[in-house]
């Protein structure tokens, strides 16, 4: 599974039923358009910290809009925390 469907995965698993496996979640879709809430938001995190071994301050991802849409946040994953390219 590359980097983007990993990523898409987590962040079903954060909405807790707010997105569907089956929905399509193309690269620029925003997040919060998916329905993601606050807390969905500091799951999905937590599930990147824990997947990928690394800390993203959610200050920081806010500031540079990191969690804006799925492929600005594969990008960061690529670029921050050297995981292979989206």
């Amino acid at each position: 599974m590359n980097l983007m469907e990993n990523v898409r995965q987590l962040i079903v698993e954060a909405s807790e039923g707010a997105v569907s496996p089956d929905q399509v979640l193309r690269a620029g879709d925003r997040l919060t358009d998916l329905g993601l809430d606050s807390l969905a938001v500091i799951k999905l995190i937590v599930l990147i910290e824990e997947n990928y071994g690394i800390e993203l301050d959610i200050e920081e991802a806010e500031n540079r809009q990191l969690l804006h849409s799925l492929s600005r946040l594969c990008e960061y994953l690529h670029m921050e925390a050297g995981l292979p390219q989206p």
